[in-house]
C-alpha cells in the first residue's frame, strides 16, 4: 500500500473540494464535548451588619432561590436538546463526509452541500449511530467488570491482618493499572475498526451486524498495512497540535483583550462583575472557539478522507479473498 500516495491525495481532495469543508465543521462543532457553564454568584449585602463599613467587595445582588432553580431546570432542559440536536448534526455530517469523498473519488464530480447534507440525512446515520451505541455499552461494561475485578484484592483489608492489607492495596494499584494499559489499547483499536465498521454503513449500506462482522474481517485480513497508517495519522494528529499551540496562544491573548476589556468597561461603568461577566465571557469564548472550529474541521476532513481513500483501496483486494454478504437495497 502507498502510504505516502493515499495521503497526498487526501490532502488535494480536502484543499480542492471546499465544499466538505461545510461537512467537517459541522462535524467538528457537534464533536467538540462539554458545555461552557456560567457560574457567577451576584452577592450584595449591603446593610447586613448595623455599625459596619460598607464592603469592599462588588455590589453582588443574590436572585431569589426561585428564580435560581427556574434557572438550572431551563438550562438542563437545554442541555438535553442541544445534545440531541448535536448527535444528530454529528452523525449526519459524518454520514455525508464519507459518502461525499466516496462520490468525489469514484466520479470526480463534488456534491453541492445540500446534496452532501442528503448523502447523510438517512437510516445509513442511525444505524451508525446506534453501532457507536453498541460498542459503547460493551465496551464500558466490560471496562467496569475489569476494575471491580481489578479492586478485589481490596476484600483482604477485612482481615485484621497488616501483611494482608499491604498484598491487597498493592495487588489492586497493580491490577488497576494493568486494567489502564488494556483500556488504552483496546480504545485505540476499537478507534481503527471504527474507521471500517462505520464506512461498511456509509458506502456499503450494511446492517449494524454485517458492519461489525465484515468490517472486523477487513481490518484483519490488512492489519499490518492498517497499522501503520494508523501511526502515520497519529504522528500527523501531533504534529497538527503542535502547530496549532502557538494559535491557541494567540487566540487566548487576543480574547482576553478584547472580551476582558469589554468586562472592564461593563464594571466601571456598571460596577456589576455579574454583568461583566456575563458579557465579557461570551466574547472570549466566541474569539477562541469559531477559528479552532474552523481549523479542527478542515483537519477532520483530512482525517476522514485519509480512511475513506484507504477504504476503497483495501476493498478491492478483500473482496477477492472475503466472501462479502450482499448489500441491502440502496437508500436515499
Amino acid at each position: 500500500m502507498n502510504y505516502t500516495d493515499i495521503i497526498k491525495r487526501a490532502a488535494r481532495l480536502t484543499w480542492r473540494y471546499k465544499v466538505l469543508w461545510i461537512l467537517g465543521i459541522l462535524l467538528a462543532l457537534s464533536g467538540s464535548s462539554g458545555s461552557n457553564s456560567l457560574n457567577y454568584t451576584l452577592n450584595g449585602n449591603n446593610g447586613g451588619m448595623s455599625g459596619m463599613a460598607p464592603s469592599m467587595l462588588p455590589n453582588w445582588n443574590f436572585p431569589d432561590p426561585g428564580v435560581i432553580a427556574g434557572f438550572v431546570l431551563l438550562c438542563c432542559c437545554l442541555l438535553a436538546a442541544l445534545v440531541v440536536v448535536l448527535t444528530i448534526v454529528q452523525y449526519v455530517a459524518r454520514t455525508g463526509l464519507y459518502r461525499a469523498v466516496d462520490q468525489i473519488d469514484a466520479s470526480g464530480v463534488a456534491p453541492t452541500w445540500r446534496e452532501g447534507l442528503r448523502l447523510g440525512w438517512n437510516n445509513r446515520a442511525v444505524r451508525m449511530f446506534l453501532l457507536d451505541l453498541l460498542v459503547g455499552i460493551a465496551v464500558f461494561v466490560v471496562l467496569m467488570a475489569l476494575l471491580l475485578l481489578a479492586a478485589s484484592p481490596l476484600l483482604l483489608l477485612i482481615f485484621d491482618n497488616q501483611a494482608l492489607s499491604v498484598i491487597g492495596v498493592i495487588a489492586a494499584i497493580g491490577l488497576g493499572l494493568l486494567v489502564m494499559l488494556l483500556g488504552v489499547a483496546a480504545a485505540i483499536v476499537i478507534s481503527v475498526l471504527q474507521q471500517f465498521w462505520r464506512r461498511q454503513i456509509a458506502l456499503e449500506d450494511r446492517s449494524v451486524g454485517e458492519a461489525l462482522s465484515l468490517g472486523t474481517q477487513m481490518a484483519r485480513r490488512k492489519a499490518g498495512d492498517v497499522a501503520i497508517l494508523w501511526l502515520l495519522m497519529a504522528v500527523i494528529g501531533i504534529l497538527f497540535a503542535i502547530v496549532l499551540i502557538p494559535v491557541v496562544i494567540g487566540l487566548i491573548v487576543l480574547g482576553a483583550a478584547i472580551g476582558g476589556g469589554l468586562g472592564l468597561a461593563i464594571y466601571s461603568l456598571f460596577d456589576s462583575i455579574g454583568w461583566a461577566v456575563l458579557l465579557g465571557l461570551p466574547i472570549f469564548m466566541v474569539i477562541m472557539a469559531l477559528p479552532l472550529i474552523f481549523v479542527q474541521g478542515i483537519y477532520l476532513v483530512f482525517e476522514s478522507s485519509t480512511w475513506t481513500l484507504d477504504y476503497r483501496d483495501l476493498q478491492p483486494v478483500i473482496e477477492q479473498t472475503l466472501e462479502t454478504i450482499p448489500a441491502a437495497p440502496q437508500t436515499r
